[in-house]
C-alpha cells in the first residue's frame, strides 16, 4: 500500500464488538513491532497471544513499572485486563483499516441527538425536583 512507510506488514480481520466503533470484519493493518519498550500508551496494536490468540485492543504500557501491559477496549461494555509479556508472541501496531460497512452518519447523528434531548429532560427534571423539595 503506497500510504505505508517501508516496514514489515500484516493484516489482521478483526471479530467481535469489543474495540467499536471498528466493525467486526474490518481488516486492521499493523507494522511489526520487535521491542515491546516502544509500545505507546493508548495507542492500537494487534497483538498474537499464546492463550489469547488474536486481540487488537488500546495498549498502556506498565512494564517498567509492575511488569504488565494493560488492554483497553473502546466498547466501555468490555473490563481491561492485564496481559504477562511472556504471553506475547507477536506485536504488531496498527496503521490502517479496511472495512466494506461506512459509517452512516445520519443514523449517528441522530441516535446522539436524541440520547442528548432525553438527558436535557432529565436533568431539568431533576433540577425541577430539587428546587421543590426547598
Amino acid at each position: 500500500m503506497p500510504i505505508l512507510t517501508q516496514g514489515t506488514y500484516r493484516a489482521f480481520e478483526i471479530r467481535g464488538d469489543s474495540m467499536l466503533p471498528i466493525q467486526p470484519g474490518t481488516i486492521v493493518i499493523g507494522e511489526y513491532v520487535e521491542d515491546l519498550s516502544i509500545i505507546k500508551n493508548g495507542q492500537t496494536y494487534v497483538l498474537v497471544t499464546q492463550n489469547e490468540g488474536i486481540v487488537y485492543k488500546r495498549i498502556f504500557n506498565y512494564i517498567a513499572d509492575n511488569g504488565k501491559l494493560f488492554l483497553v477496549s473502546d466498547n466501555r461494555q468490555y473490563a481491561p485486563y492485564p496481559l504477562d509479556p511472556q504471553d506475547i508472541i507477536e506485536v504488531w501496531a496498527a496503521k490502517a483499516y479496511i472495512s466494506v460497512q461506512f459509517p452512516d452518519l445520519e443514523a449517528g447523528t441522530e441516535t446522539s441527538l436524541d440520547k442528548l434531548t432525553q438527558l436535557v429532560i432529565n436533568l431539568q427534571s431533576e433540577v425541577s425536583h430539587l428546587k421543590n423539595k426547598r
